[in-house]
């Protein structure tokens, strides 16, 4: 049975290189940048790409001329090509040809010109004229050289295939459709590689290797469905159904056909509707089905019109019509259709020579001539062998091990590629999530050190505050005290004791003063000793204080006994004017973990009235007072907790060690 080459073939010039050369660097183009034929060209690939062939076709004549009269060399090779293409697409196969062999003689670059001869090679091929067809394409790859590479090679390589398949040369096909396949997977083309695993599924269909063309069918259709390839698409479902078809399930494979053949009518592209009406006629056939072949035979012969009569696909349906003849055994219909063939047809591989030979043999035993029946079916047997021979099989079977060890490579390839991205993407998180952390830490040593300054500043400030006090009750006891005595001693009546005993009096206060500031053995003793000195000299009649240690103070960090020490007269100096207690608890602890201090009193808080008259008056109290003690537990990062209930407040502080 004939098989249609790829519908792509036609397809990918018109839309992949229409327009080649304008991508290609020239030298020559640089001469005349911008010149008028630049921008008629530049016209015409607008108009084609908005699908206005006409409009396109005049503007490149208009192009041709102003290059022309430039002696813009290359420009017109562009321009003769771009034609070229326009008429093979539109199957004006002699217009085509007579463009192409307008560009050949001029002097252009090499891609370009190998452009060129790809071109007129695929024409050939289409008009039937294949080995001179394959004969262009060889040298279009020869003469492209490094830069003939890629997606270009790969189209060109998937029809010398094509090419090679149809003069019966499999070894050729196989080298071009290994080599285009390895290019087209090397370059990531996913519509060149669509093209050319659509064209190993034909070719191991042929040589009935079913579940190899199947699962190249099911390549195609992935690498088609990747690049948005919608003709590729429909080529590899028309090709399963036609495999499906041949490997015995013919119901599936007509049921496939059928539903490919109406998105196939609307595209209007006459090359994969021939190719799907045949098809369907065969299964007609093979299934003995008059009704199917009447339903397709009709529209498959007005089809048939709009092609060449020599071309590959006219003879691919010119082969199925004589078939369904000598199946109605009208042999003499058959061997006028046959007759059509001619012996180039044959030589070149447009109409197989054992499909050839096996059909006039049934046409001489249908007509009683079993002598030449019998010498043509020894004929085809030969020709069939040929191309099925147990070396033909097992070179086939090498190559498809060849091409899954290639296509492993290339995930392979593709996996390493993913995981060098990875990678650095995640070189890149990384990067990020360092320079966050830098930011970050940067951030928590400002707001750290902005908290140290806050702290240093209030701490600053309760120092101010202390002196401040402490120079209120130098100013109002000691001095005032001084002042008494001096009037005393300045009286008439000046009584001995009396003055002695306010001595004695202002001497306790200085000492009680000095005290606070800083106890004079503070450097000598530990914090417990030195707050029971202090402690012990803080009784009064009306307030009874009770301290109470426990644990070895003689470790405790001097920074940490000095802040303490202060905490515990700033608390205990607020229960002596604030609380109106009669009985004050002190309690100090200190283990390897922590030191802990505990004030607390019987008294009851200030009224909030009272408070704010003595800020308004400038007095110390409470509030302050709190403040300083605040700020003194932070600056040793100790917990602060103070709980006032109607029995009296306390005041805790657990500071780490």
């Amino acid at each position: 049975m004939l098989n249609i080459c790829s519908p792509a073939k036609i397809m990918k010039y018109l839309f992949f290189l229409v327009f080649f050369a304008c991508l290609l660097p020239s030298c020559q183009k640089a001469s005349v940048k911008n010149s008028q034929g630049d921008v008629l060209y530049a016209q015409a690939e607008s108009a084609a790409g908005e699908g206005d062939i006409d409009k396109a076709c005049q503007l490149l004549q208009e192009a041709l001329t102003v290059y022309q009269k430039d002696g813009h060399e290359e420009g017109m090779a562009r321009s003769w090509l771009a034609l070229a293409q326009m008429e093979t697409n539109e199957m004006q196969i002699d217009s085509a040809l007579m463009y192409i062999d307008k560009a050949i003689p001029l002097q252009v670059g090499d891609s370009l010109h190998a452009a060129i001869l790809a071109e007129k090679g695929a024409i050939l091929i289409i008009d039937g004229d294949i080995r001179n067809g394959v004969h262009f394409v060889r040298k279009a790859i020869q003469e492209g050289g490094d830069a003939y590479y890629g997606e270009d090679k790969a189209l060109v390589c998937g029809n010398a295939a094509i090419a090679y398949r149809r003069l019966g040369m499999p070894d050729s096909a196989r080298f071009f459709l290994e080599e285009g396949i390895k290019t087209a997977q090397q370059v990531g083309d996913d519509e060149e590689l669509a093209f050319l695993y659509n064209n190993l599924t034909t070719y191991f269909s042929e040589l009935k290797r079913y579940d190899e063309a199947l699962e190249a069918c099911q390549k195609a259709r992935e690498a088609a469905s990747r690049a948005g390839e919608e003709i590729e698409g429909l080529s590899a479902l028309v090709n399963e159904g036609i495999i499906r078809s041949r490997k015995g399930d013919r119901q599936k494979g007509l049921q496939l056909l059928e539903e490919a053949l109406p998105r196939v009518d609307s595209m209007g592209y006459a090359v994969l509707q021939i190719k799907t009406y045949t098809y369907l006629l065969q299964v007609g056939i093979d299934e003995g089905d008059q009704a199917i072949i009447n339903k397709y035979l009709a529209q498959s012969e007005q089809l048939l019109k709009q092609i060449p009569s020599a071309g590959i696909q006219a003879a691919g349906l010119l082969e199925v019509m004589t078939d369904i003849e000598i199946r109605k055994g009208n042999y003499q219909s058959a061997l006028q259709l046959i007759s059509e063939v001619d012996t180039a047809a044959i030589d070149n591989g447009t109409y197989p020579r054992d499909v050839y030979l096996r059909q006039k043999a049934s046409i001489m035993a249908g007509m009683g001539d079993h002598r030449q029946a019998y010498q043509l079916a020894l004929q085809s047997a030969e020709a069939t062998d040929s191309l099925r021979g147990a070396d033909a099989q097992l070179q086939l079977s090498e190559l498809s091990a060849k091409l899954k060890a290639q296509e492993r490579e290339t995930e392979i390839a593709r996996l390493n590629k993913v995981v060098a991205q990875r990678q650095f993407y995640i070189t890149l998180f990384a990067a990020g999530l360092i320079i966050l952390a830098l930011l970050a830490a940067a951030y928590i040593y400002w707001q750290r050190r902005r908290k140290e300054q806050m702290l240093a500043q209030r701490y600053v400030e309760g120092l101010e505050r202390e002196r401040a006090r402490f120079a209120r009750e130098l100013h109002d006891g000691a001095c005032n005290e001084l002042l008494g005595i001096g009037m005393v001693i300045n009286t008439q009546q000046v009584q001995p004791q009396e003055v002695a005993g306010r001595i004695s009096q202002l001497r306790d206060t200085l000492r009680h003063i000095s005290h606070e500031l800083m106890p004079p053995q503070f450097d000598k003793a530990t914090l417990d000793e030195n707050l029971g000195y202090y402690l012990q000299h803080s009784k009064s009649d009306t307030l009874d204080i009770k301290f109470t240690t426990s644990g070895d103070f003689a470790a405790l960090p001097r920074h940490i006994a000095y802040e303490l020490y202060r905490i515990t007269q700033e608390a205990v100096g607020n229960v002596i004017s604030h609380a109106s207690a009669t009985e004050a608890r002190v309690t100090l602890n200190c283990d390897h973990r922590e030191v802990s201090l505990l004030v607390s009193d019987n008294g009851h808080r200030q009224d909030d009235a009272k408070i704010e008259a003595d800020d308004r008056q400038g007095k110390h109290h409470h509030g302050i007072g709190m403040q300083s003690i605040n700020d003194r537990a932070k600056s040793i990062g100790a917990d602060l907790r103070i709980e006032t209930t109607d029995k009296g407040t306390t005041l805790s502080i657990h500071a780490p060690l």
